[in-house]
């Protein structure tokens, strides 16, 4: 999954879509 390379595993799988998408948030 790209969404993995793009964010740093320290974060967590919820967070992650969060960092990428801040209207989900």
């Amino acid at each position: 999954m790209t969404l993995k390379l793009l964010v740093p595993k320290e974060v967590h799988p919820g967070e992650r879509r969060v960092a990428l998408d801040p209207s989900v948030a």
